[in-house]
């Protein structure tokens, strides 16, 4: 990394820090600008913003909302509408999945990407003063695809991530292991291929992916497809694929033979008894950067074993709505609250779970509690349930330190996916109610099998007539998911989650589990059923 740029990114971090010891200000001064500049809009004249002077009257104004509250506000915004949730232009909406079939569309200001891009080069300060060879030599990035269409108005809608790697400055975009056009490809296995192709013809530092899967996944797809890979590094192409001529130039031009690479990949799969090593290939790699907390750190281990000694960094807790803290030493998810960038509440889990939106601000948490959060961005999410707990671990003078937990009860996110309980239940729909599957109890059961890294489902079929074939039941709901939710569909396609499995339970062992619920002091009155369960449940067949 160029000397002088290193600098710069180091004084960004040393400011991060300098900050941290106001954190309480910075908070107040968020919240005051924020309002006073979105007084006019749609959004601020509904909710008296001319009203609002701190967050007592914030919280008293503003109600507590999820996606589904700010979504007519948002297709304003999509249809070219201006001023509606702030006064600044929306030039950009990223992308993710949602809790029914329509995904989530954030919107993304200016301001909020400024203070995003400062909080990701303080990240990096942070990152090379612990490791400073780790931007030495090239990164294998991946993102997402940078715009996936327009609105009516005209707003691109994508991948923020991808957007970002598109249009990096042309010295860093010169770091690239990958080209941003390989990210365009929709096709997974190919676009996989191509980007284990040009990684392996260079000489790598760092490695950068929120889902560690998605890395353990890359090196899995090179042991199956050493063949083809060696293949088209002799040859050029893509050896197995049929395209389309205008494709197949395209692949071309992108795979030229590469023979001394095929050579040194070769010698690398035989002196390893034909199994690929990677620290031996990539003996450069200096940090590795995914996110460590939650279940999306649930293939991390295989991670380790892949690349043992190398410095695990965490991305920090950051959604398609905001980026929230900044990791600041290795092997922890643990990360320093970001004050510049979001308003902040929080409510205990406890009292959240007992339908309370009473919320504190960072001055009154406590450490070792877990709290549910809710952000204010800059981008006209206000007051925004963004369904995730937290816990705080400590604070670095003013500023907590915390660390994301998981989704709240009504999520599951073992590697990105998200999947929200109505998803399941719409699958239910339409997999097995359409279908007239036979069951005694209409209610199931979703372990999410952290080892299988899949989802096992678990009914009490009724006898029938003809019996109910599991694996084509399964089969159906899974393809009911993915098209239920585009983040599932990605992870199943690209191998990082393992198709949903389905069993058959013992009668009554549903109804079993909510005795025990009440046997344990639930009040019936106060009683949800639990869709999700931390162990696989007795009376299997």
């Amino acid at each position: 990394m160029n000397p002088l740029f290193r600098k710069i990114l180091e004084r960004k971090h040393r400011r991060f820090l300098i900050r941290c010891s106001s954190a309480r200000k910075n908070q107040k001064e968020f919240l005051q600008n924020l309002i006073n500049r979105n007084r006019g809009t749609a959004f601020g004249q509904q909710f008296g913003f001319h009203q609002i002077s701190d967050h007592r009257q914030f919280a008293h104004q503003v109600p507590i909302q999820s996606y589904s509250g700010f979504e007519p506000w948002i297709e304003r915004i999509l249809r070219g509408e201006r001023n509606v949730l702030c006064q600044e232009p929306v030039g950009f909406c990223n992308l993710t999945s949602g809790t029914d079939k329509s995904p989530k569309l954030i919107p993304i200001t200016g301001s909020y990407q400024r203070t995003s891009r400062n909080l990701l080069n303080a990240w990096v300060g942070a990152l090379v003063r612990d490791h400073p060879g780790c931007m030495s030599e090239s990164r294998l990035a991946i993102p997402g695809k940078a715009i996936e269409f327009y609105s009516e108005g005209g707003i691109p809608v994508g991948s923020a991530s991808g957007e970002a790697y598109k249009s990096a400055l042309w010295f860093i975009r010169n770091k690239y292991a990958v080209p941003y056009d390989v990210f365009e490809i929709d096709d997974f296995k190919l676009r996989y291929l191509l980007i284990l192709r040009f990684a392996l013809q260079r000489k790598l530092s760092f490695l950068a992916t929120p889902n560690s899967g998605t890395l353990v996944r890359l090196i899995s797809l090179l042991q199956e497809e050493s063949e083809t890979i060696l293949r088209s590094l002799y040859d050029g192409g893509l050896p197995g694929y049929t395209f389309e001529p205008e494709q197949e130039k395209r692949i071309r031009k992108l795979c030229p033979p590469d023979r001394k690479t095929a050579n040194r990949l070769l010698k690398n799969i035989n002196s390893g008894g034909g199994s690929f090593q990677p620290l031996q290939y990539w003996d450069s790699i200096q940090a590795i950067a995914v996110w460590l907390g939650g279940s999306c750190g649930t293939q991390v281990g295989a991670l380790r074993t892949l690349f043992p000694g190398i410095p695990l960094r965490d991305l920090g807790y950051h959604a398609s709505e905001a980026r929230m803290t900044m990791p600041v030493s290795d092997n922890t998810s643990e990360g320093l609250l970001a004050t510049d960038n979001n308003f902040y509440e929080f409510i205990p889990v406890h009292e959240y779970e007992a339908g309370s939106v009473a919320t504190c601000t960072i001055a009154e948490l406590e450490a070792g509690q877990e709290y549910h959060i809710v952000i204010t961005n800059s981008s006209g999410l206000y007051r925004y349930d963004i369904g995730d707990i937290v816990q705080v671990t400590g604070f670095h003078r003013q500023t907590p330190i915390v660390r994301f937990l998981r989704k709240g009860r009504d999520y599951s996110n073992m590697a990105g996916e998200k999947l929200h309980i109505n998803q399941f239940l719409e699958a239910k729909r339409i997999a097995v109610d359409a279908r007239c599957v036979p069951l005694r109890d209409d209610r199931f059961l979703i372990f999410p099998n952290q080892d299988a890294f899949c989802y096992d489902l678990f009914f009490e079929l009724a006898p029938s007539e003809h019996s109910t074939d599991l694996k084509e039941l399964a089969l159906e709901f899974d393809m009911s998911l993915k098209e239920l939710n585009v983040e599932y569909a990605s992870k199943r396609d690209s191998g990082r989650l393992n198709r949903v499995r389905i069993f058959d339970l013992d009668r009554g062992t549903i109804q079993g589990s909510v005795d025990a619920d009440f046997q344990a002091g639930m009040r019936d009155s106060q009683y949800k059923y639990k869709f999700y369960t931390a162990m696989p449940p007795g009376g299997m067949r």
